[in-house]
């Protein structure tokens, strides 16, 4: 997980129950997500 960003999923019974993923790959995701939050507001505006 550190040397490649990638999240690990933890299962339980074969089901995914847990996803580890490093603070800053989590913070990248997070900043995606305003980003295209911010262009689907302003597609919703024109």
């Amino acid at each position: 997980m550190r040397n490649t960003g990638h999240p690990i999923v933890l299962t339980i019974n074969g089901k995914a129950e847990l996803v580890v993923q490093d603070a800053a790959s989590y913070q990248q995701l997070l900043n995606t997500i305003e980003e295209l939050k911010t262009i689907v507001g302003a597609a919703k505006g024109l």
